[in-house]
């Protein structure tokens, strides 16, 4: 299958000849004999423009040195044309295989248009004999194992292998020739890189030879500058096998969501599409894969295939659906097996737009992804692989899910730059409900979620008051804000931009998970909190249901469920984000009562030492601070944080003035809901306007929101080239 060098040519003088061109790289012709001169010349498109210049030297110059400003591109060719490959997948497909079927697996030619152009210039006579024969190699193992080379004869193109011979009268006219890739950039193995042969010989004996150097495109993701083409989001109908029976169940919650995203997609112009597979069903669309993309310069401008690539997930299963569901004649799927963990997610990866800074540019940006604890996400090698968006990593493990989506995004904006960076900002957000308490509005319920008909919970509403009295609000607000900055200097860092480039977005941050006993949903019900335990409900979300006691087990099914795995309610328990089993995670639960009964001690006598020092001055309000933030030390590896409301900055961008956004839900003051307004200010910042949507029941209660549940596919014909 490889284009190795053939056996009809001497290796000795293959490698002789091959040597006094590499040692010569600016000779245009070679001579290898006492005949005529022979001249012998391969191109491929190097100087990317989308065309191979048979005529001038356009792309003759540096073609057998291939960097990231110059030299040939090819594609993987990928794509599942016809779905041959997709329909033959079944539950018991091993993970490894899933990727093994694909146009490129084989030597058929099913889509000539993924191609790349290769063409040889004609070999004139008297030099060129008729018992002289031509061959097309690509020189490596490693490399020619991963290519195809096809030639063009009438309308049909023909598979290249290396012991093919080309006769003394094709190479008078020249050869009309294509190349693809079976696989695409991977660490640790191929890189992408192939250097074609073009070699002319006879009886064994060569006489000339040419070659040029080529890569395979990076699979690149996308950013907010890229217009949004299509928005992908979870059915609400999911199929289900019972007793050799294809049942529909139905989740109401998740048609609620469904709906409303369609009615604005519609109104937007953005076509929708509807996951909806019999045994991988997952609300959480954002996190088990990315939607990526190849481009290569064409004659008519960039021409692209897109890549589905799977989150490095392997326990979870629907990532599959990016081989089973997702691929076509034009899109592909790709995935870096691995066992990771919520960091792996694909939630956790964003894009920052193209910029340049400190004399180097990033023409199709960066991808940003979150640490958790120091550790890299498995997914940040394959990204590396790629080379060309190197990726920034930021640190998420102040929180409880740990993915940057959750408080960072970036968003087109009319200016030099071009783009602005948007951040949550918890002290503004905690601002809002003080200052409605020091109107006298600290009475009014701390959401205004009205009670929808498929809704079957019941829940007492807290105030802006028992809001504001959480243990530690505060605290956790002057944390969280710290942690967001830290992140905020590292873009700074790497990017240049300026405090008057970032949006903040009003949000506040709660702790999260078993340390607290309590899922943050749970907060807004402190009237009932008692009385009620999560449940698995109509199929994808825990609901709350009426039970006359809470135990120790039960309290420990309040556990976030948006985490690296199985979705819960369908395919079985969640494990924990930290990726510890159940019964850890209740002695580490039971163990740090007493720690946490010590540091709210501690905690407790900060506040109050900065209650009666609260008019000596600024110096004592920042030793306060000072020691607040080593009381945090204490507590920071058992503690996380996820948003007490619904958070708008886990939104759509679909455009370069609107986001659809989670409606925060916030209390209502004269009929105002104070939180979505502050938030649609601060969005005005950047000239966006904000469409909200109802994820309380579908997606909140889960641990993730609006952008945590959705996936997007843009537009790919900029150039990075």
């Amino acid at each position: 299958m490889g284009h190795v060098a053939t056996a009809r040519v001497v290796p000795s003088e293959v490698a002789s000849a091959v040597d006094s061109i590499h040692s010569s790289p600016h000779v245009r012709r070679i001579q290898c004999s006492n005949e005529p001169s022979m001249k012998v010349t391969i191109l491929a498109d190097s100087n990317r423009d989308g065309v191979v210049d048979t005529e001038g030297d356009g792309d003759f110059t540096g073609k057998r040195i291939w960097t990231a400003d110059a030299g040939a591109l090819f594609l993987a060719n990928i794509v599942d044309t016809g779905r041959r490959c997709s329909m033959n997948i079944t539950k018991s497909t091993p993970e490894e295989e899933l990727g093994s079927c694909h146009d490129a697996a084989d030597d058929i030619l099913r889509n000539p248009s993924f191609l790349a152009p290769l063409r040889t210039l004609p070999v004139l006579t008297p030099a060129l004999k008729d018992r002289d024969e031509g061959f097309i190699t690509v020189f490596g193992k490693l490399a020619a194992a991963n290519t195809r080379i096809f030639q063009k004869k009438g309308s049909q193109w023909i598979y290249i292998n290396s012991n093919h011979s080309f006769s003394a009268s094709e190479l008078r006219a020249g050869l009309q020739l294509g190349i693809d890739a079976r696989d695409v950039r991977r660490p640790g193995k191929w890189d992408g890189r192939a250097e074609v042969h073009f070699t002319v010989s006879n009886a064994n004996r060569v006489k000339a030879v040419d070659w040029v150097q080529l890569r395979v495109a990076p699979i690149l993701i996308h950013h907010h500058l890229q217009k949004a083409e299509q928005l992908i989001v979870q059915s609400a109908f999911l199929l289900e096998k019972v007793a050799n029976k294809t049942e529909v169940r139905f989740n109401a919650v998740q048609a609620k969501f469904v709906r409303e995203l369609d009615d604005i997609s519609r109104a937007a112009g953005l076509p929708m599409l509807q996951l909806n597979h019999s045994s991988h069903t997952d609300i959480w669309v954002q996190d088990f894969f990315e939607p990526g993309y190849m481009t290569i310069p064409g004659p008519d401008g960039p021409i692209g295939l897109r890549v589905m690539i799977r989150s490095a997930q392997e326990s979870r299963p629907s990532g599959r659906q990016v081989f089973q569901t997702m691929r076509s004649d034009n899109v592909g799927a790709v995935q870096y097996l691995a066992w990771g963990d919520t960091s792996d997610s694909m939630g956790n990866v964003e894009a920052i737009p193209p910029y340049t800074y400190r004399g180097k540019t990033y023409p199709a940006g960066r991808a940003v992804i979150g640490s958790q604890d120091g550790k890299t996400p498995f997914i940040m090698n394959f990204l590396e692989a790629q080379e060309l968006q190197d990726p920034v990593e930021l640190d998420t493990s102040w929180l409880h899910i740990g993915h940057a989506d959750e408080f960072m995004q970036f968003l087109p904006f009319n200016s030099s730059r071009g783009w602005v960076l948007v951040v949550s900002d918890p002290v503004a957000g905690l601002k809002v409900l003080e200052d409605a308490m020091k109107a006298g509005h600290g009475g009014v319920k701390s959401h205004s979620r009205p009670v929808f008909p498929l809704d079957r919970e019941e829940c007492l509403p807290g105030t802006i008051k028992d809001s504001l009295l959480l243990p530690y609000i505060e605290f956790v607000q002057y944390y969280s804000s710290q942690a967001i900055e830290k992140n905020v200097d590292i873009i700074k860092e790497e990017t240049g931009i300026t405090d008057e480039e970032i949006i903040r977005i009003p949000s506040i941050f709660y702790f999260s998970g078993f340390a607290n006993i309590t899922n943050i949903f749970d907060h807004h019900c402190r009237g009932f909190h008692d009385d009620f335990v999560a449940d698995e409900g109509n199929g994808s979300q825990r609901r709350l249901v009426k039970k006359s006691a809470l135990t120790m087990k039960s309290k420990l099914r309040h556990e976030n469920e948006r985490v690296a795995g199985l979705h819960v309610g369908i395919r079985g328990n969640s494990s924990h984000s930290k990726q510890r089993t159940r019964s850890e995670l209740a002695a580490a639960w039971q163990e740090g009562q007493e720690d946490q009964e010590v540091v709210k001690g501690d905690e407790e006598e900060v506040v109050e030492e900065g209650v009666e020092e609260e008019d000596e001055g600024e110096e004592d309000e920042d030793e306060d601070k000072d020691e607040t933030a080593r009381t945090w030390e204490k507590v920071k590896s058992s503690v996380s944080v996820s948003t007490l409301y619904p958070s708008s900055i886990n939104s759509i961008v679909i455009s370069d003035s609107a986001v659809i956004a989670p409606d925060p839900w916030g209390p209502l003051v004269a009929g105002i809901d104070i939180l979505a307004e502050a938030v649609e200010i601060a969005y005005a910042k950047a000239n966006y306007s904000v469409i909200f949507v109802d994820d309380w029941f579908s997606h909140f209660f889960g641990g993730g929101d609006t952008h945590c549940g959705t996936n997007t596919v843009r537009d790919m014909t900029a150039s990075w080239f």
